[in-house]
């Protein structure tokens, strides 16, 4: 028993004698609390941005948003316009494609609404049967395919898609497209609320 007790006091005085550098080291190097003059030292190359008002809010959106004003959107069944694009953005409640009632969680801050400039809004013209659109053989031709079977719908799309690709418009309605293009402008300028949501009128448009 006495053996093992002078063991322990051999042990505790090692022990101390180990932590006596180490609290001689602490002492010496000892960081404390930052004061002023710690700060100051050095001030040109210390944290330079601490006094810079930058912004710090995050603002969420979308920046590519096809409607069915999209060659490729339209004729492939969407049938919400940019001012339905606008109010779900909004975190309004609309009505999907596919019948749904749907809505977002949380609105974005800002949406832009960025159609396809080739045959810009044609799908929803020819949806809607426009006659001007009609009038023209081309037009006719494939309002009669998006009007048939998936196959014939998706028929009117690859030439649409195979003439913007070759560069050609088979359709020419210039006073068409000015027109849709003057309700994207005028529905954007609506749905714009400065400080809550902004909406940005914007256009696709891509090469081969």
């Amino acid at each position: 028993m006495r053996d093992g007790t002078r063991w322990l006091r051999w042990l505790v005085v090692f022990l101390a004698a180990l932590a006596l550098p180490s609290m001689a080291i602490a002492q010496q190097f000892d960081g404390g609390t930052l004061t002023e003059e710690d700060v100051l030292y050095n001030a040109p190359d210390y944290s330079p941005f601490v006094d810079r008002n930058l912004p710090d809010r995050v603002y969420w959106g979308d920046t590519h948003l096809h409607t069915s004003y999209s060659v490729d959107a339209g004729f492939f069944g969407n049938t919400l316009d940019p001012e339905e694009a606008y109010r779900f953005a909004r975190g309004e409640e609309v009505v999907a494609s596919g019948g749904e009632r749907v809505s977002l969680i949380r609105p974005l801050d800002f949406l832009v609404v960025a159609d396809h400039a080739g045959y810009y809004g044609l799908p929803d013209l020819l949806a809607k049967g426009d006659p001007v659109i009609l009038a023209d053989p081309v037009g006719k031709r494939w309002y009669d395919l998006m009007n048939g079977s998936q196959e014939e719908s998706m028929q009117a799309f690859y030439e649409a898609l195979s003439s913007v690709q070759r560069g050609e418009q088979l359709i020419k309605t210039p006073q068409a497209m000015r027109t849709v293009w003057e309700r994207v402008i005028h529905v954007a300028e609506q749905y714009n609320e400065p400080g809550r949501f902004t909406t940005i009128a914007g256009y696709e448009w891509s090469t081969n």
